[in-house]
């Protein structure tokens, strides 16, 4: 990310939003995909990736919890 920063190709808020999300093994892809795009679609996309996650997280704990009324619940959302 240092290069992509040093070499114009990311601003520090590209370089912010990329950092939030990306693994090792993801970060030269996420470079790739926000030098192509705007900052504010990277941060776009990268709310909606967390908040995909938060979700998934939520459902687990629901999903922990077992109970009838835990599973109606489940299953209404």
């Amino acid at each position: 990310m240092r290069d992509a920063l040093a070499d114009g190709r990311l601003t520090l808020e590209k370089a912010r939003l990329i950092a939030k999300g990306a693994t090792p093994f993801s970060i030269e892809i996420r470079i790739e995909e926000a030098t192509s795009t705007t900052w504010q679609q990277l941060e776009h996309d990268s709310t909606a990736e967390e908040d995909g996650k938060n979700r998934a997280q939520e459902f687990r704990r629901i999903g922990e919890c077992g109970g009838s009324g835990d599973r109606a619940m489940h299953s209404a959302l």
